[in-house]
């Protein structure tokens, strides 16, 4: 699936602020926030670890930042798919959402 075509499926659930697609190699495929490096390698650095501690049992993994929202982060076929929740918004309905697009797009 094309980075554009994720991005508009994910772009239709409500909550979310921001979104950053990065290859397993570290490279930042497309993503729809200013230039956020660190977060960027962030969300290379988590999923790596938790790949490799997980496997495939690993789903997502979630980042609370007080009064700044939620990072999450899901595995997606050779990518981390980075989300920036809305600071109000509930992290684990917002990820069962976003799951539902990863599993019927992968």
């Amino acid at each position: 699936m094309e980075p554009e075509t994720l991005f508009a499926l994910a772009g239709r659930i409500r909550g979310i602020h921001g979104y950053a697609l990065v290859g397993r190699q570290g490279c930042v495929t497309a993503h729809n926030m200013g230039a956020s490096e660190n977060l960027f390698r962030m969300i290379y650095a988590c999923g790596r670890e938790l790949v490799s501690l997980g496997g495939r049992k690993f789903r997502y993994a979630s980042f609370a930042r007080t009064g700044k929202g939620t990072i999450l982060v899901f595995p997606f076929g050779g990518f981390f798919l980075g989300v920036v929740t809305q600071a109000d918004d509930k992290d684990s309905n917002l990820a069962r959402e976003i799951m539902a697009v990863l599993q019927h797009q992968d």
